[in-house]
């Protein structure tokens, strides 16, 4: 049994994304998602942690089939499954940082903000172009935090980050931070990683993320996801199904403990009432079925090849 640096068991996962489930490039990486499918189907859950906009973490979740809350936004976003698609609690004011963005573009650095800020809600993200020590030397009377990830830097309201909102959400499946194994490579995992049951960074992670994490991996990005989880030992650790500190909810068709979502609708289900891989609920299935039927119930179209005469249009 998995346990932490305190002797308590660990009984989650939460993850960064970029740089953390990814390759150098951004792209996912085929092992670190088959890890997470495992740790979906021995009943561990996998929150995402990050600092990207929620659009791009939900259709994330969606894919992966884990389920449960979200933290986008560095912190400044807790999205929750329910049974109506989800809801978002918002937990800064984007004014702030919108007030900083300009002040900052007065100074005259030349920062530009990223293609996704048009879809944040909470904080703004500037490509990291400029150095972001200058960035805080020109924001130093302003009410926000400055935040370098190595893809961004963000401006946030101050009391904003990851680790407050993160421990809102996993209160909400009935975990803590310590409870849970963390991975990140960013200064905006650090608090996070502080909080874990046990840490992990990566080699191309930050300074103060390494020192902030109980391990780091010998490889990097992904594949130092798939080594740090293993060194972890939380892959060792029989199935939580049952427990109830651990679940989301309840099914939403049987109302049994559940702790599994459909990755279509994103309700929350048990294993029984998803298909043969875990996947898709009765209700989305029947869905699909009624779309197909229509192009299923034509006929083959003929092969008889057709000659036309010379000339013919």
């Amino acid at each position: 049994m998995a346990r932490s640096s305190a002797g308590r068991r660990l009984r989650g996962v939460v993850t960064d994304v970029d740089g953390t489930l990814t390759d150098a490039s951004r792209r996912l990486d085929p092992a670190a998602l088959a890890l997470v499918r495992r740790l979906r189907d021995r009943g561990i859950p996998v929150t995402l942690a990050t600092g990207n906009v929620l659009p791009i973490a939900l259709a994330l979740q969606r894919f992966l089939g884990t389920g449960g809350p979200i933290v986008a936004e560095n912190g400044g976003i807790i999205f929750w499954p329910d049974d109506r698609g989800g809801t978002v609690e918002r937990r800064a004011d984007r004014s702030v940082a919108l007030a900083a963005w300009r002040a900052l573009r007065r100074s005259g650095l030349p920062a530009r903000r990223l293609f996704t800020d048009r879809w944040r809600e909470t904080e703004v993200a500037l490509e990291p172009t400029v150095p972001v020590a200058e960035v805080r030397r020109r924001l130093r009377r302003h009410r926000v935090a400055v935040e370098a990830t190595g893809y961004a830097i963000h401006l946030m309201e101050r009391g904003t980050g990851k680790l407050p909102s993160l421990a809102v959400a996993l209160a909400r499946i009935g975990l803590t931070p310590a409870d849970c194994v963390i991975l990140g490579d960013g200064d905006n995992d650090v608090a996070m990683l502080r909080a874990a049951g046990h840490s992990v960074s990566f080699p191309s992670g930050s300074l103060r993320a390494r020192r902030a994490a109980r391990y780091v991996t010998r490889a990097d990005f992904a594949a130092g996801f798939v080594e740090g989880l293993k060194e972890s030992g939380i892959l060792g650790s029989r199935s939580f199904r049952g427990d109830p500190a651990m679940l989301v909810g309840q099914c939403a068709s049987c109302g049994a403990p559940a702790s599994l979502g459909c990755v279509i609708c994103g309700r929350t289900f048990c294993k029984g009432c998803l298909d043969a891989d875990e996947r898709i609920c009765a209700d989305c299935r029947q869905e699909q079925r009624k779309v197909r039927s229509p192009v299923e119930a034509r006929p083959p179209p003929s092969r008889r090849l057709v000659r036309r005469a010379p000339g013919a249009q």
